[in-house]
């Protein structure tokens, strides 16, 4: 009696974590390592280079997701951050890098066939020697970087987010009129 007792305990004990850390995971920092975008060379799919300070434009607000299919809470997110950029009315004015940290290529096609909603406008790279460690302070994923159309730092998401929240959707839309000089 007293086993069973002890099983259901520890059941409800962790279904409640799960729920309350499903519930409670938006984490928005402006505290960062970072203050602008890195002058870095990830690889894209086709195993080209891909600079990611190019990706600054005066038009276009960025988000650099760092995930990894080894991630579970990253698989998780991953298609609902796609459904968010897809669906966002904001989707011209974002430009949105997804990077694979320490993973496989043929895993992340795999997964990526997955998910339904793959805009070609979404630039998929890949870090494998830990530039997201020495240049963005990041250690857990999945992590999410906001910086404005001059490639200023302006947010750090941290953890899997819930990309419909709309606090999220407003944080990032009232970026978008945000200049900020550059030096």
């Amino acid at each position: 009696m007293h086993k069973i007792l002890f099983v259901l305990l520890i059941s409800f004990i962790t279904i409640g974590f799960v729920f309350f850390s499903k519930n409670n995971t938006t984490e928005i920092s402006s505290i960062s390592l970072i203050k602008r975008i890195p002058n870095i060379t990830f690889e894209n799919l086709d195993s080209s280079p891909f600079l990611l300070n190019e990706k600054i434009n005066p038009s276009k607000i960025i988000i650099v997701h760092f995930w990894a299919t080894w991630c579970g809470p990253c698989e998780v997110e991953l298609p609902d951050l796609l459904k968010f950029y897809e669906n966002s009315s904001l989707k011209n004015e974002l430009e949105l890098i997804i990077v694979a940290v320490n993973d496989d290529k043929n895993k992340v096609k795999k997964f990526l066939k997955t998910i339904p909603i793959i805009n070609s406008k979404v630039s998929i790279v890949f870090d494998n020697g830990n530039i997201h460690q020495d240049h963005f302070g990041t250690f857990k994923l999945p992590e999410t970087f906001l910086f404005d159309q001059n490639g200023q730092f302006l947010q750090k998401f941290q953890g899997p987010q819930n990309w419909q929240d709309s606090i999220l959707l407003n944080q990032i839309n009232s970026t978008k009129n945000i200049k900020i000089p550059t030096h």
